[in-house]
Order: structure tokens, then sequence, then C-alpha cells
């Protein structure tokens, strides 16, 4: 959603050179502001991502659980606002919109569905999905680095939501929290909604699309199967944030402990 930012290629199942608990500990220390601690490693500097098309093979993106999907045929109708902040080039609404994926909506026009928004107040969760089902999905395509400028009284919103903790997989943000592509932010909600067909059909077409779903599987999966209600998403959040941070400071002990081990075991000096 936003120009510049770092640059990576997408490795394996990681997303990036470096672990995948490198990309969790780097995003917790951007997102905890206190409220989880001491969760610093080090993720080295990815590299260009290759954005072509992905193939729609069985292996694009995770397979999807059986029975989990509301429906092997939905399409869940999806819109957006664009406050033109965004570099044209870099834009994945833009781009969806091109695609026929998402319908534009003009600054003002009344929308009944559930709208993903920096300003809601209430998490996405299972509650939400009957309204996006008959009435649809939107989101707020501006800048992050201009989101403070943003003028709220030009949308009318009556369902706002705000996603719970996603890591953004895009090249301009990536490894950062929260701060995701239009795209991200439609397919994570589609996916914790159980559509996952429908968030597959827009992430394929951007060559880091699977990235997306790789980085977040495990809260994904967590979100789409406890999130019944919003208090349930916040309580389902700190509980991830909490167990990835625990296991983050168990991994660095056990490093520690081997750095200690490797130095005792050192032959002393002879004269």
């Amino acid at each position: 959603m936003a120009p510049g930012g770092r640059k990576y290629k997408p490795r394996g199942n990681v997303g990036a050179t470096g672990s995948i608990h490198d990309v969790y500990a780097r995003a917790l220390q951007l997102a905890s502001n206190g409220r989880v601690k001491d969760t610093k490693e080090t993720i080295v500097t990815p590299k260009e991502p290759n954005d072509a098309p992905l193939e729609r093979t069985s292996d694009t993106l995770p397979p999807l659980d059986e029975g989990s999907s509301v429906s092997s045929d939905a399409q869940v109708k999806l819109f957006m606002w664009d406050f033109n902040q965004c570099d044209k080039k870099r834009c994945t609404g833009r781009k969806m919109v091109h695609l026929g994926h998402v319908k534009p909506m003009r600054l003002g026009q009344t929308f009944g569905g559930v709208v993903l928004s920096p300003f809601g107040r209430s998490k996405l969760s299972l509650e939400d999905l009957e309204i996006v089902l008959s009435r649809g999905l939107a989101v707020i395509d501006c800048s992050w680095n201009k989101v403070d400028s943003v003028n709220q009284g030009q949308l009318s919103v009556k369902h706002a939501r705000v996603l719970p903790f996603l890591i953004a997989a895009n090249p301009t943000h990536y490894g950062r929290p929260f701060e995701l592509s239009c795209v991200e932010a439609l397919a994570g909600a589609l996916y914790i909604l159980g559509l996952e067909k429908d968030a597959m059909r827009i992430l394929s077409s951007f060559g880091w699309g699977r990235s997306f779903i790789d980085i977040n599987a495990n809260n994904l999966a967590l979100y789409r199967a406890e999130g019944l209600t919003s208090s349930a998403m916040d309580e389902l959040e700190q509980r991830f944030l909490t167990e990835v941070a625990t296991e983050n400071a168990e991994r660095r002990a056990a490093r520690q402990q081997l750095d200690y081990q490797d130095i005792g075991s050192e032959s002393p000096i002879q004269d």
C-alpha cells in the first residue's frame, strides 16, 4: 500500500532468506510496543521478488482442509475505496481492479458489507461471515505512511473491522506486522472466514502470494478455528504473540548454551 521499503525473494516455505522464526521475531519486535518484550532476532535483508503470476496448481497454496470452506464455488464480492496515495506500480489494489477481482467504489459511496479498515475497533471474526457472503468485503487503499491524513468522513461504513496480527509478505513492507497490502488484507480475511479458494484466487495474481499464507499459516489456522467473536480474536492474538515470544526466548537460550559449551570445549593455548 505504501511506496518504499525492503525487497525480498521468497525461498521455500520461509518467505525469505533466514528462518520463519526470524520473520516472526522481527515482526513481534515491531508490533509489541512494550506488550511483548525481548523478541529481537537477526533477519537477513531480503532480495528482489519474482512478481510473475503463480501457476494455479495443487501446490500453489496450501491444500484446503476438507470441509473447511463454506462453499467450493463461493465468490465473495470484493470492493475498494482508493485514496490515490500509493505507488501505482506497486499498488495491489489497482492491480486487482485491473484484473477484475475487485470493484472500485466512489468516496462517500455507502457500503453495507464488512470493511477492513485501520480505523475499525472490532476485529474480524466468524460472526462477520454472513454479512461478507451477502453484502461483500471491502478494503481501503491508502498509504500506510499517510494513513493519518485519510478523511474518515469520506467513508460511509457500517461494519468496520480490523484484522488480527498478520505479517506482511509484500515487497514493500515484508516482515512487518499489520501493514498489509490490499490483496493481503482481503486474502487474510477470506482465509480466516473459511473462504480459502477466494483467497487463492486473488493471491495467485502475485508472485509472492504464497509467502503470505506460508508466513502466517499458524495464526491463520488458529483464527479460523477459534475466532468466533471479536473478543475471542483479541484473546487469540495475544496468546499467539505470547507463545511465539516464548519460543523465540527458548531458542535464544538454547543457542547461548551451545556457545558456552563450545567455549568450554576449546583446548587451552600451549606456550
